[in-house]
């Protein structure tokens, strides 16, 4: 079921090596604008170092935008938002289906520069449940590519200190 309202600020940062500060700050709400829509709106911000691959801020690893997760962006900062509309079109014992038309933005930049961005906008349905939750997507990014994605369960994200 989609929550009906909300906010969620959850924010990291690590100085793993002594010399690089890397950062994950993220935030997720739910509004009620129509009876039976909800407005998401989430985002977040990442610092780390380009030059290594294992401190960089990076769009597209953990789900800002779904069509750069074989190829992620990286750089010294990222920030990324969604914008989505989203309605449970079905529920039952079991759980519901949820139907979500969204848009994604995001850029990294180097030394606070504004070095890449990508945008995808795309149409999702998904089954939350408790022990077992699946969701389906069609995006289109702005390279024109239309792509079919699918998740099955919950993933399991890594949100410790880097080693």
């Amino acid at each position: 079921m989609l929550p009906t309202k909300g906010f969620y600020v959850n924010s990291d940062m690590w100085f793993p090596n002594g010399e690089t500060t890397i950062t994950h700050t993220r935030f997720h709400m739910y509004l009620p604008v129509w009876p039976t829509w909800n407005v998401i709106l989430s985002g977040g911000l990442k610092t780390g170092d380009g030059d290594d691959p294992a401190y960089a801020a990076t769009l597209g690893t953990n789900e800002e935008l779904f069509s750069l997760a074989a190829h992620p962006l990286m750089g010294d900062q990222a920030y990324w938002l969604h914008l989505g509309a989203a309605k449970t079109i079905t529920r039952s014992w079991w759980g519901g289906i949820n139907l979500e038309v969204f848009g994604n933005f995001g850029q990294v930049m180097k030394e606070w520069s504004n070095d890449k961005s990508w945008w995808e906008a795309g149409i999702a349905l998904s089954a939350p449940m408790t022990n077992f939750s699946s969701r389906v997507m069609i995006i289109y990014d702005q390279s024109g590519e239309l792509t079919l994605g699918y998740s099955i369960g919950i993933p399991m994200w890594w949100n410790g200190p880097l080693p």
